[in-house]
């Protein structure tokens, strides 16, 4: 039980921070941050992220020492080290400066309104990682209600975020929790685009979800389809480019565990 919670923990948060491991264009017009910018995100391109978290870091208090409005740029990087941080195992650190995330992306004139819900759909998955899934499914749902008012129920973001509370539900493991679990996986994955790690992740995880109940008729037909699209992954590596190749080897590594 301990051993899938673990891997619940990792499931959930590819859906969140895969994609941060290679940050954005964060440059400003200020020459001190951006030299700042410049020498982590050279740090993070050549694999030494102890430089690209110190330069990160110190862009922040830079940033804050100077007052400048905070803007996408400030919320990405502080999402970006949010997820260092959780990496690291500190993941009260992590929860502190995600909770800052939400704050700028709701206000700051640059963010868009999926960004902001997204971002509080990773403070649900930090929270997750805490073990504390009450606290997780709570925030989750919150996240849930933005994302299907202003996106609807049928976007790919949506139902991510929806992959990511049938997570949470199974992790808590309540009486009825696992059964809500295959609910909200199923119809997730009837939205996520095929052929993404996301969708992946959520065949994956249906086999768990299944097994937990007593279905092994259905664990065993999700983990046929998720061997079918590892298969595919396999081919489509050969096909790819180095830098393609690494995102693809992140998830292979999350995928089988």
């Amino acid at each position: 039980h301990c051993r899938f919670h673990e891997k619940m923990k990792y499931r959930i948060l590819f859906f969140c921070w895969i994609w941060l491991l290679f940050p954005f264009s964060g440059y400003t017009q200020d020459k001190d941050l951006d030299v700042l910018y410049d020498i982590a995100t050279k740090a993070v391109k050549r694999g030494d992220y102890t430089t690209a978290d110190n330069g990160y870091e110190n862009y922040i208090a830079l940033f804050r020492q100077k007052g400048l409005q905070k803007d996408y740029h400030y919320s990405e990087i502080l999402a970006y080290l949010a997820r260092r941080a959780i990496q690291a195992g500190k993941i009260d650190k992590a929860i502190t400066l995600q909770r800052e995330v939400v704050e700028v992306k709701e206000t700051a004139p640059d963010c868009t309104f999926a960004q902001w819900a997204s971002a509080i759909s990773d403070l649900a998955s930090f929270y997750s990682s805490k073990g504390d899934y009450n606290q997780a499914i709570e925030i989750g749902e919150t996240a849930l209600k933005m994302l299907g008012k202003k996106l609807g129920e049928k976007h790919h973001i949506y139902n991510i975020a929806l992959a990511n509370q049938a997570a949470y539900y199974a992790a808590r493991g309540r009486q009825g929790d696992n059964a809500t679990a295959v609910l909200l996986g199923e119809t997730a994955i009837k939205n996520i685009k095929k052929g993404t790690p996301e969708y992946d992740n959520a065949l994956n995880s249906l086999v768990v979800y299944y097994s937990q109940i007593g279905d092994y008729a259905n664990a065993q037909n999700h983990s046929a389809l998720a061997s079918r699209s590892y298969s595919n992954y396999t081919i489509a590596y050969q096909n790819t480019t180095p830098r393609s190749r690494i995102y693809l080897v992140l998830f292979l590594r999350f995928f089988l565990g």
